[in-house]
């Protein structure tokens, strides 16, 4: 029992003792404190990259849903690509070996963690969201302004589709246009929606031509407030679906109404009279005797002899008859 004990107190010692600080925390030392530091002149040029970096990831992480990147984070793209290009061009400050900080940050080490979080920014964000085809940005790398020029066709999908949403807002009642009459809606918005709708698949289907992802965003989301929110598409269909009906039918009628007309117009304006087939005698003996399938005219033909004949005796000098007219004469 007091070996346990000893054992317990021993190790509760151990534990209550700080372990000691191996990490390599160097921000409170200046570079002439520290002179193992061989690259301090240029971290402040990484810590700027890596803030610029962290506000374009930022931006695109909170429009994920729905992706709108281009539009929404035209502005942190460009301050991180005016910060990227000074960095890039930092060559009259270098390290402690005289290496220019540019060379230090790309091309020093065999890794890079901010070229390639730069690339990744590049590619996986703005490249595959195809913002090119929507707005062109003017680059102006010595004052750092940040003007950009939108395409003329995201210009005009943006007014068709502006024009659409007001005439959906002024059908909106308590501000709610979830809780509206859809059938008002998609009939008094059903022209601005097709106009929209064809312009952007004139674009779509047109070779070498496309939208960036976020107006493709845009209109699919449109869409899916038009057909499922709305069911402005049902009602259309429904409104399709009796046009055909009705014009089939009245065709019908017409039809039938010619064509009565007309056997009316030749009978001499007379109705017809209908007689029944079975109160009438057939004109014709029925006959007693079927001849067999296998008579062939030789056999009809001696027949008929034979019974012409038995009808004419006296024309026979074989015939008994015959015989005796003959002894009478």
């Amino acid at each position: 029992m007091l070996l346990t004990t000893s054992f317990l107190l021993l190790v509760v010692h151990l534990t209550s003792q700080k372990s000691p600080n191996i990490a390599f925390d160097l921000s409170h030392l200046v570079v002439g404190e520290y002179p193992w530091d061989i690259d301090g002149p240029c971290q402040v040029y990484v810590e700027r990259l890596s803030v610029a970096i962290g506000k374009i990831v930022q931006c695109a992480a909170n429009f994920t849903i729905p992706p709108k990147v281009c539009t929404n984070c035209i502005e942190e793209y460009m301050d991180y690509k005016y910060v990227e290009y000074d960095t890039k061009h930092v060559t009259n400050v270098t390290s402690l070996d005289n290496t220019t900080c540019s060379d230090v940050i790309y091309r020093n080490y065999l890794l890079s963690y901010v070229n390639e979080l730069s690339q990744s920014v590049d590619s996986r964000i703005w490249d595959i969201s195809r913002c090119g085809d929507c707005l062109t940005p003017i680059w102006d790398y010595e004052n750092n302004t940040k003007n950009y020029d939108y395409s003329l066709k995201v210009i005009d999908f943006k007014n068709k589709l502006e024009l659409w949403r007001d005439c959906i807002s002024n059908y909106s009642e308590y501000g709610s246009m979830l809780e509206q009459n859809s059938s008002a809606i998609c009939y008094n918005c059903n022209a601005l929606f097709t106009d929209l709708y064809k312009f952007y698949w004139n674009i779509y289907v047109t070779p070498n031509v496309q939208f960036c992802v976020d107006v493709e965003t845009t209109m699919n989301d449109t869409a899916r407030l038009w057909n499922h929110v709305w069911n402005c598409s049902t009602a259309q269909k429904r409104e399709k679906e009796y046009v055909p009906v009705t014009i089939t039918a009245g065709l019908l009628v017409l039809f039938t109404v010619f064509f009565y007309l007309s056997s009316y117009i030749q009978g001499g304006g007379e109705a017809r009279r209908f007689v029944q087939y079975s109160r009438l005698t057939d004109p014709r003996p029925a006959r007693q005797h079927l001849l067999s399938t296998t008579a062939s005219d030789a056999n009809l033909s001696s027949r008929a002899s034979r019974s012409s004949s038995s009808t004419h005796p006296s024309t026979n000098p074989l015939s008994p008859l015959a015989r005796v007219h003959n002894q009478r004469d």
